[in-house]
């Protein structure tokens, strides 16, 4: 009966640990303006919006357009944190009429140097009336984070394309960027988890 019970204590303990989630840490910007956009968040081509994402400090992000506002800011569990397991750019774009559109995404990461993590420059288009949004999510490779958790900067650069034959008029609607961080519980979890199949291993071998 007690080495079964050991068994099941060290069993149920590894299981807490692999449910165990990472904390995910947002900063988001959201259009804050009248109506659905205004000219400071519609782009026409040659035009760009650049925001600035800072994950390791409270307040430490900025756009440059005063029609956003940080409605998310990062907080807690990313300062001086290593070993990020994720990371997720989405963007949301809100279109002025149903012609399609050509943009441009660049992201960069400081680390005492600008290192570019995404150029995208890609075609999209939706119905104003019925379907206006069109979401565009980026998941950060391993060596996309290894650059960007040095320092926790990025920037985010949205243009519109001038090398095309369409008529771009399109507005941004929200931005936001999220990093899984490993929890402390979580490691001790499975350190507890591990201790507890080695006394069941024991047990069994006595």
């Amino acid at each position: 009966m007690k080495k079964t019970t050991t068994a099941l204590l060290g069993l149920s303990a590894l299981l807490a640990a692999s449910l165990a989630q990472a904390e995910i840490i947002y900063e988001t910007y959201t259009y804050s303006g009248p109506g659905d956009y205004d000219a400071y968040s519609v782009l026409t081509p040659g035009e760009q919006i650049l925001f600035g994402f800072d994950m390791e400090n409270v307040g430490g992000g900025a756009a440059v357009p005063t029609s956003f506002n940080l409605s998310e800011d990062a907080v807690g569990g990313v300062s001086g944190s290593t070993g990020w397991l994720g990371g997720t750019l989405e963007i949301d774009l809100f279109s002025i009429d149903a012609v399609a559109e050509i943009t441009d995404i660049t992201v960069t990461a400081y680390n005492g140097t600008l290192d570019a993590l995404v150029l995208d420059n890609f075609i999209w288009n939706r119905n104003s009336a019925s379907d206006p949004i069109y979401t565009v999510v980026y998941d950060f490779t391993a060596a996309d984070l290894a650059v960007f958790e040095d320092w926790g900067l990025a920037n985010v650069s949205i243009g519109a394309s001038t090398s095309n034959f369409m008529v771009n008029d399109f507005a941004i609607s929200r931005v936001s960027m999220a990093i899984d961080v490993p929890e402390p519980a979580m490691f001790s979890l499975l350190g507890l988890g591990l201790l507890g199949f080695g006394f069941a291993r024991r047990a069994r071998k006595a």
